[in-house]
């Protein structure tokens, strides 16, 4: 990612953590996260 770009998403998400009503003074924030995955072998 561009610095620029970086730096500005980060701004973003800063601003956002400090004014959503949800996450606003949290040190910790709960992000749920689910993987799936498959393996698959050729047949012989």
């Amino acid at each position: 990612m561009d610095p620029d770009d970086r730096r500005r998403l980060l701004d973003r998400l800063k601003e956002m953590t400090r004014r959503h009503p949800d996450i606003a003074g949290r040190d910790v924030l709960d992000v749920p996260y689910s993987t799936f995955a498959w393996r698959a072998r050729a047949q012989r």
